[in-house]
């Protein structure tokens, strides 16, 4: 008997299903391997069919196949199949399938490798469990579902396409025993013992299916190895199709490896001439046990979006506490005992569900808090919950577990896969055994949750607020109503299950192995009549068909202007777009009938996508997926009392995508951004987190709660700005629980913030007392800081033009290394006008004498005739830079990029206006781990890494580097991992610094910066450390070096003289180190919250002076 993994702890589970993610993919490339072979023996087109749809459609079926076996596998350990059953454990359990396998395999090695039954066997349970069977010894209800579909991916069981036999016998695909064996044996096999699913989390699917998904198969053209870390193959012949000394360059581009590991292949890759030669070079970047490939077999290739981003389930020790927090506010609103009614009346929804994580945790929170109720109205003489309590075995659990899936829980997801996991996910966690698979599919749907049409837009047929027009308000609800009216009639029948233990539905089609028993390969045999159990299977399932049928015209319609806004940028040809459709919709409506051809391949174009054009949109219109939701009136908790409204979605909760707002458009396409921009009025540099929070807020009823993973983002710059601020400030939103970072657990390298908050609530109408990292406080404001909100600071004109970005070049073909620099200098001097040192972050933050090793040609603003002064440095610019210039578009700022494309693409004239009279200047790179200036000579070109200040002053330096401007740009500034992305317009341009009279006081300032700067040049050049590592010492508190610690005396000495030159004297400074003990963490928190006052106080009266001196000087 099977022993369960030992270790119930998270964190072991965790390990068990990271070991098994990776035997999944291991399995995902022997099953690929296997079904190649079986090409090759049945000489069928099949797997070249199923390549011809897409290398995503074979990749998609493998995926499929391998994902049924895990599902699988976990309902016959949990005793949702029958596993114990002797006909179900002969011919068709997974399980004793393995053993079966394993026994032959040990008592003939060879045998399994010629035999090709165990593939068939697995297809014919994948059909029983879909289509069901009903035979003497066993029966099996129809489970239906889409992960079992047979007609989704018809290669797995048929090894021709199209075969005209395939409806009574296909030919099934001759996947050797062998590769079956392998296949489950890394997914039943652990360290080499058994791996018992039922100690799995069904979390866990999720997890796995993450390890498996963005990969699609490629056929190899040559020569081909897999390369780490991130399993990608390498041809040899694209290797050498590269320049040799590009070579290595490219290898790190193309394989997702760091510059510095392919520079170590050195010249081996640089001199390969021939296949055997890069095969060889790139021998120590081979993943383990992987081969060459050669011409003509197929791989596993990681797509462009799993490269760029990592996916991580939520494990239950972070979805469980943000579940609690988020539904705790709903049920004190329902009172101390709530009723077990009041409790099922809650929705819940995850606009991002993945496979299903959180839905599951809100399940099973939810319904022991229901079993709950009926104990205590049990205890009261109620008959029908002392009925559910007295379920045998865990059935009030589960049987509760079902009610909140069926009536409570809501998601939606545009990764179809990811929908389909999370119906089945349920399926198991409540042990819907009596259910079919699809018990949930009428609230878990696919879609983006972030485009869509409101029941506004869609009647006026546009994306902006617009006046109804009577043939599509007509439209529209006519089908809500009818959708309306069968899912209620689904929802009532599902309340009084029936036992689906003897359904109809035909039996297992025919197979070819003699070993599946006769009965099984031709049951015959009529399908139970309807009516009865089967009946209200069969029923069910037709009233849920219905039900999309009908919304499907009203989709049709509101597709049709999402689609119309997606297909131009300028908003003038949208509208244009928008009204032809809209009249041939009308056409279409007035006429009666099916659609026409021409609004379905509209419809077609938006949800599949377009060789060459933007991709899959699955938009998601919330009023006709979920039209029982925002269309019925509904108890309006506490009170009771019925009352149409816009939702009665109580909470939201999940783990939405992380990316950043400027990845956006480079993911997901411009128009995609746009439509963002318009929907909440955000930036471009919004993160999409912050679109996740507006849209959760805008689709609740009149109260609810919000609990979302993000990123420390949320809370910072232009994410913030378009996120919490608005629906704090003008949402009324109250920010009752926050943690600003915690690890993800596990070995991902990644910390997340997560956010609670109440909208339509007040602290005491069930919002419980704000706690902030833990920590009890009075407010927490959209920075996530324990203080109230307040509006942002305002720019101010004395702080103007005072920091400029660097020179963005476009082109790194400008930049030269020092020894070709000198090189062209020896032979002509002249060319040092512009051919200047060139400074970037890197060298300001690492080189302890912040000197730079580069040089850039520069041409500033000349024109191309007096930049031929220059004809060798301009030759280079035209080799290096002009080819990629020349592939940019013709049209906006690309355009202009493209015609002058020997000058950089922003050469900062203002920057290089303001520091003209200066010698030297003061710079701080853009994104740092540690707030640091330094001076730098005025002559040299400054990067867009760089910020560059027109300060010439020890003063001002002093102001700058103290903990009163860092305090400041850090909770104006966003971050990027874990540096600090330092923004003038946020931090500088609002910037309160002391009036220039109280700077100069006494020089007191001045000598405090000067004496900083010194100690610091003189400690890094002795020690040879950049400003990062000297500030890693400086903040480290166990770091007693006698120069380090005179360096934060020097800090704290500076600090204090700052502060005096603002008059914040009562401001007490703690140590410069970062705080050790809860007593220095809590100094630092009020000594920060202190300056935070008093400089937005400042800033308020400064911008107030600066507005009346205007006035006051207006004619």
């Amino acid at each position: 008997m099977d022993q369960p993994v030992p270790g119930d702890s998270r964190a072991q589970q965790a390990d068990v299903a990271g070991a098994l993610a990776d035997r999944a993919f291991d399995a995902l490339g022997i099953l690929l391997r296997g079904f190649e072979d079986a090409a090759e023996r049945d000489g069928a087109g099949a797997l070249e069919d199923a390549l011809a749809r897409g290398p995503e459609h074979l990749h998609g079926g493998l995926l499929t196949a391998i994902l049924r076996l895990v599902f699988l596998l976990h309902a016959e350990d949990r005793g949702l199949l029958p596993a114990s059953d002797p006909y179900y454990a002969a011919h068709l359990g997974v399980r004793p399938l393995f053993q079966e396998l394993a026994a032959e395999r040990g008592a003939r090695p060879g045998a399994p490798r010629r035999r090709f039954g165990a593939w068939v066997r697995l297809t014919a349970l994948f059909r029983a469990v879909f289509h069901g069977i009903r035979l003497p010894e066993l029966t099996l209800p129809a489970r239906r579902g889409e992960l079992f579909d047979p007609e989704r991916y018809p290669f797995l069981e048929r090894a021709a396409p199209d075969d005209a036999a395939a409806a009574r016998a296909p030919r099934a695909p001759s996947v050797d025993d062998g590769a079956v064996h392998a296949v489950l044996e890394r997914l039943l096999v652990l360290d080499g013992r058994p791996l018992s699913y039922r100690s799995i989390d069904v979390e866990q699917l999720g997890g796995l299916y993450e390890a498996l998904m963005g990969y699609r198969v490629e056929r190899a053209a040559g020569p081909t190895v897999c390369l780490r870390p991130d399993r990608i193959w390498v041809g040899a012949a694209e290797a050498l199709a590269q320049p040799a000394a590009r070579r290595a360059a490219w290898l790190a581009e193309r394989a997702g490896i760091s510059r510095r590991e392919a520079g170590r292949l050195g010249e081996a890759l640089v001199a390969a001439e021939t296949a055997a030669g890069v095969l060889d070079a790139l021998g120590p970047l081979r993943a383990r046990d992987t081969g060459v490939l050669g011409a003509g077999r197929l791989f596993l290739q990681p797509i462009a979006e799993r490269r760029r981003t990592s996916s991580h389930y939520t494990p239950r020790s972070l979805s469980a506490p943000i579940v609690a927090r988020t539904l705790e506010p709903l049920l004190r609103q329902l009172g101390e005992e709530p009723a077990s009614e009041a409790l099922l009346r809650l929705a819940i929804c995850d606009p991002a569900m993945g496979s299903g994580a959180f839905l599951m945790e809100a399940c099973r929170y939810l319904a022991d808090h229901v079993v709950a109720a009926w104990t205590r109205e049990a205890a009261r003489g109620d008959a029908a919950a002392a009925a559910r309590l007295a379920l045998p075995g865990e059935g009030a659990v589960s049987h509760a577990r079902r009610l909140v899936a069926r009536r409570c829980l809501y998601g939606a997801d545009k990764n179809p896969f990811a929908v389909s996991l999370a119906r089945l996910s349920l399926w198991l966690v409540t042990r819907a055994q009596d259910e079919p698979f699809t018990f949930v599919d009428h609230a878990l749907r696919h879609g983006d949750s972030l485009v869509g049409l409101d029941l506004a837009q869609l009647r006026g047929f546009h994306w902006k607020p617009a006046a109804p027009a009577r043939p599509f308000c007509e439209a529209i609800d006519v089908a809500v109503a009818r959708a309306l009216e069968l899912r209620r009639r689904l929802a009532e029948d599902a309340e009084h299950p029936a036992s689906l233990r003897n359904p109809g539905g035909p039996d297992i089609p025919e197979g070819d192995e003699a070993q599946l028993p006769a009965s099984l390969r031709n049951p015959g045999g009529p399908d139970v009549p309807e009516g009865g159990d089967a009946g209200a299977a069969r029923r069910r399932a037709r009233l849920a068909k219905e039900a999309d049928e009908a919304i499907a015209r009203a989709r049709l319609l509101g597709d049709l202007v999402v689609g119309a806004f997606f297909a131009h940028e300028k908003d003038r040809d949208r509208q244009k777009e928008r009204d032809r459709r809209a009249e041939l919709a009308i056409a279409w409506l007035r006429g009666g009938g099916p659609p026409s051809e021409e609004l379905l391949s509209m419809q077609r174009a938006l949800r599949e996508g377009a060789p060459g054009g933007p991709p899959p949109l699955p938009a998601f219109h919330w009023p006709l997926e979920l039209p029982e939701v925002f269309q019925e009136p509904h108890p309006d908790e506490p009170g009771g009392a019925r009352e149409p409204r816009p939702a009665r979605l109580g909470a939201f909760v999940g783990n939405p995508p992380f990316l950043g707002g400027k990845r956006i458009s480079t993911d997901h396409g411009e128009l995609y951004a746009a439509w963002l921009e318009r929907l909440h009025g955000a930036t471009k540099n919004t993160d999409l987190a912050a679109h996740f929070f507006r849209r959760a807020a805008a689709l609740l009823g009149r109260r609810g709660t919000v609990g979302l993973i993000a990123t420390n983002t949320i809370a910072q710059g232009d994410t913030r700005r378009s996120g919490l601020r608005p629906l704090v400030e003008a949402g009324g939103a109250i920010i009752y629980h926050a943690v600003r970072s915690v690890p993800w657990p596990g070995d991902a390298a990644v910390h997340v913030a997560v956010v609670h908050l109440a909208l339509g609530m007040s602290p005491g109408d069930g919002v419980p007392p704000p706690r902030l990292d833990g920590v009890p406080v009075g407010h927490i404001n959209s920075h996530l800081r324990a203080m109230p909100e307040r509006p942002d600071p305002r720019p101010l004109g004395a702080s103007r033009d005072l920091c400029f970005i660097g020179c963005f070049l476009r082109g790194d073909g400008f930049v030269l290394t020092d020894g070709e620099a000198r090189a062209l200098l020896a032979g002509d001097p002249a060319a040092g006008e512009v051919l200047r040192p060139f400074l970037g972050g890197e060298e300001v933050n690492s080189s302890p004498s912040h000197s730079p090793h580069r040089h850039v040609i520069d041409f500033g603003e000349r024109g191309l005739e007096e930049a031929g002064r220059w004809p060798a440095l301009l030759s280079i610019v035209r080799t290096r830079v002009k080819p990629a210039r020349d592939r940019l578009k013709g049209t906006g700022i690309d355009a202009g990029h493209r015609a002058r494309w020997w000058q950089f693409a922003n050469t900062r004239p203002e920057l290089r206006r303001t520091i003209a009279p200066l010698e030297r200047c003061l710079v701080a790179a853009r994104v740092t781990k540690h707030l640091c200036f330094a001076f730098q000579p005025a002559g040299r070109t400054f990067s867009d890494q760089l910020c560059v200040f027109a300060i010439d002053d020890h003063a001002r330096f002093a102001v700058l580097q103290s903990r009163a401007h860092e305090t400041w740009a850090r909770l104006l500034s966003s971050t990027m991992g874990e540096g600090l992305r330092y923004a003038p317009s946020d931090c500088v341009e609002t910037f309160p610094f002391p009036r220039p009279d109280h700077l100069a006081e006494g020089g007191r300032v001045e000598a405090a910066g000067e004496r900083l700067y010194a100690a610091r040049a003189r400690w890094m050049l002795a020690s040879r450390l950049g400003l990062t590592e000297t500030y890693n010492l400086i903040k480290d508190p166990r770091c007693k070096e006698p120069s380090i610690v005179e360096l934060r005396c020097l800090h704290e000495e500076m600090d204090r003289a700052v502060l005096a030159a603002y008059g914040f004297d009562g401001v007490e400074v703690p140590p410069y180190a970062e705080p050790a003990t809860p007593g220095e963490r809590q100094a630092r928190s009020a000594f920060e919250d202190a300056l935070i006052d008093r400089l937005f106080a400042l800033n308020e009266a400064r911008a107030a002076e600066e507005k009346q001196a205007g006035a006051e000087g207006e004619p």
